[in-house]
């Protein structure tokens, strides 16, 4: 039987990006990692990756969030060279810490270095041992994605586990109802992020 039935996540920019999903368990015996990537990162297509770790050390469920989301990236094969402070967004799991990272995939394999403004999100819940966290990069730059929209649509993330812990399945199925209602048109000033920056000539340009 799959480790699940279900993974997916929506976003708007995204809808014809090859979509990948992969389960392992981790090396070190510390947990399942489920993963969902959407798109490259290479040559500023629309990119995403979203891991979901259950069975989490208990010093491991909440560590430093920039050390953290720099393991992540790592992963990937991306460096960090800048991230900001996260805002904490409200979605039916649980609040998601979502933050600004600048990040830089070395040339290689026929490409050239791929430098990225995109977001790091995590959800880090000590009591369940779990862990949600990704990267996700804008597809593009005339029309990045806002933080508030990135928070919506990881409050309707689909994952239905199949696994034996049954704790672990009731959570994903009975979690509150999505904040769906709550996300449209939905603006804030954490939406200005700073891989945008300011354009002192033009007050109006958003």
């Amino acid at each position: 039987m799959k480790p699940f039935a279900a993974f997916d996540l929506s976003l708007a920019g995204f809808e014809q990006e090859k979509k990948t999903i992969a389960s392992h368990m981790n090396s070190d015996d510390n947990g399942r990692i489920d993963s969902l990537t959407i798109g490259q990162f290479a040559m500023g297509a629309p990119f995403a990756h979203i891991d979901i770790h259950q069975g989490l050390s208990e010093k491991e469920t909440a560590p430093d969030f920039f050390l953290d989301m720099s393991r992540h990236a790592a992963q990937l094969g991306l460096n960090v060279t800048r991230i900001s402070q996260p805002g904490v967004h409200q979605t039916r799991l649980g609040a998601f810490e979502i933050a600004d990272i600048r990040l830089i995939q070395p040339a290689g394999n026929g490409l050239g270095e791929s430098d990225r403004a995109c977001f790091a999100a995590r959800h880090a819940d000590s009591k369940r041992n779990l862990e949600i966290a990704g990267i996700i990069c804008q597809p593009s730059a005339e029309r990045p994605i806002a933080r508030s929209n990135l928070a919506c649509a990881l409050d309707r993330l689909d994952y239905r586990p199949t696994g034996e812990d049954a704790d672990f399945r009731n959570f994903f199925e009975k979690a509150e109802a999505p904040l769906s209602s709550l996300c449209a048109n939905t603006i804030s000033h954490d939406d200005i992020t700073a891989s945008i920056p300011r354009r002192k000539s033009r007050a109006g340009a958003k």
